[in-house]
């Protein structure tokens, strides 16, 4: 657990200050970072106290990073996954662990258009200027034509974490269910090693 612990913080520390996120969150991230090294490890030490044999113990894991990666919401949306494996989607690890991040790391987090990055559109109200509109929040100046305005699609983190369903509660939610994975898969391998003996390794 030691050298888990160190490795977390090694690498969240150059990490996360690289990237140039906002070192008040950097708490957060650690505490996240840190329990799903847990789960990795303590996955890895059960995988082996169960597995019958070294091939089928290095088998397993690419299995396990190949489908929490693809079914954690993100490359395939969670609306987008077949129902046959949303059952995968709840017991996946790798999606609270994104979830929690892109949370602590996205809200209330401010962004900013480049001119190049504003969407333009037909005024619909010719007779207003385009800082006269007003929808859902967004901010229009005048478009690269006349009679046409423009708008910037993000302006706030909270809009993209909205396409993922996530929100404020979803931090504290995440940690907890990591840490129960965390608590599981400990008491998964203890089992393990203590019941399961494979007298061919």
């Amino acid at each position: 657990i030691p050298f888990v612990i160190l490795a977390a913080l090694l690498f969240s520390s150059i990490y996360y200050f690289l990237v140039g996120l906002e070192a008040s969150r950097y708490g957060f991230f650690l505490l996240a970072n840190l329990l799903f090294s847990l789960w990795a490890v303590f996955t890895g030490q059960a995988i082996t106290a169960f597995a019958s044999n070294v091939t089928v113990a290095l088998g397993i894991p690419p299995l396990i990073n190949t489908l929490g990666n693809v079914l954690a919401g993100f490359l395939i949306r969670k609306p987008e996954i077949p129902p046959w494996y949303i059952w995968l989607f709840w017991i996946n690890p790798f999606q609270y662990y994104n979830g929690a991040v892109m949370v602590n790391s996205l809200q209330d987090t401010e962004f900013f258009c480049e001119p190049t990055e504003y969407v333009p559109f037909q005024n619909p109200n010719p007779d207003e200027s385009c800082s006269q509109l007003s929808n859902a929040g967004f901010t229009y100046i005048d478009g690269p034509a006349p009679g046409t305005c423009a708008y910037c699609p993000t302006t706030n983190g909270n809009q993209i974490l909205a396409t993922f369903g996530l929100g404020e509660y979803s931090k504290w939610i995440n940690i907890a269910a990591l840490f129960g994975f965390v608590v599981a898969f400990r008491v998964i391998g203890l089992v393990g090693v203590r019941f399961f003996k494979h007298l061919d390794r």
